[in-house]
């Protein structure tokens, strides 16, 4: 799993990235917002979430039920299926 930056780090590149492309004012954040997110003093406005780490987790689980019948008329013999499968096994992040 690649690493990600986070939001300082992201933020203050990007302004960087913006200075070297010769832009001089209005850049996509601030100084106090860069030094928001590095400091994490107002993290509703400034987040720093790790969504890789929020929604990928270690183990997976899995169940899975199955229940089928089928008869073509009346005479014919009744065929039931019942099936039920319970995985478990975790995710090796490379």
């Amino acid at each position: 799993m690649p690493e990600f930056a986070n939001s300082y780090e992201y933020a203050s590149t990007y302004v960087n990235a913006q200075r070297q492309d010769g832009i001089e004012s209005n850049f996509a954040f601030t100084d106090e917002a860069i030094e928001a997110y590095r400091t994490h003093s107002n993290p509703l406005a400034y987040p720093d979430t790790d969504w890789v780490d929020m929604l990928i987790k270690d183990v997976a689980l899995q169940t899975q039920h199955n229940f089928f019948y089928f008869r073509r008329n009346k005479r014919s013999p009744l065929f039931c299926f019942l099936g039920c499968v319970d995985a478990r096994w975790s995710i090796q992040v490379v």
